[in-house]
């Protein structure tokens, strides 16, 4: 499973609870390969988000957890070798993370009670007018 993190999807929802207490993901997530690709440096604001949500990932549903940073311009490389990181230490689930994105604690949670192959969201440009990612 692969899930990208992006504040435009990231929703506390009460059928998460629902969820966890059925201990569906706790059997879903054995290993979560968190892969922050980048250009030699992540957003203090992600790496505060970060935290609580792997705590939370980890104490609710006992994963291991693998990170791969690889830095360099040329980011599909760096997502090419996250993929290849993730493979080799047999991850149940990779976690894209852009470098300078936050999220709500239970955002990792959130994505993975969706229980879809794929997630990904769109966002808007950080300038004015704000348009879409998407086209």
């Amino acid at each position: 499973m692969v899930l990208r993190v992006s504040p435009v999807m990231l929703r506390s929802e009460p059928v998460l609870s629902v969820i966890i207490k059925k201990g569906d993901l706790r059997m879903k997530i054995k290993k979560l390969c968190v892969a922050i690709p980048n250009l030699g440096s992540i957003k203090v604001g992600t790496v505060m988000c970060l935290i609580p949500a792997l705590f939370q990932t980890v104490i609710e549903t006992g994963c291991g957890l693998h990170f791969v940073m690889p830095y360099g311009s040329l980011i599909d490389e760096n997502r090419n070798e996250s993929v290849k990181a993730a493979l080799e230490v047999e991850a149940s689930h990779l976690l894209f993370i852009d470098s300078d994105m936050t999220f709500p604690d239970n955002g990792i949670m959130t994505l993975a009670s969706r229980d879809k192959l794929v997630i990904g969201a769109n966002y808007n440009r950080r300038t004015f007018p704000l348009t879409s990612t998407v086209k």
